[in-house]
């Protein structure tokens, strides 16, 4: 998994696919953690 930085406060990541490199959404109110690699509750928000 790698964080989509072109995401404004990061709200995406890119992770490998069967069928390639697919943009994978957080949930809503979660933004990627780029050390954890997991969706995680937005702290500054």
């Amino acid at each position: 998994m790698y964080a989509n930085f072109d995401d404004v406060g990061v709200k995406s990541f890119y992770q490998c696919t069967a069928f390639g490199l697919q943009i994978m959404p957080c949930p809503s109110g979660l933004v990627f953690d780029f050390e954890t690699q997991r969706c995680k509750w937005d702290i500054n928000s």
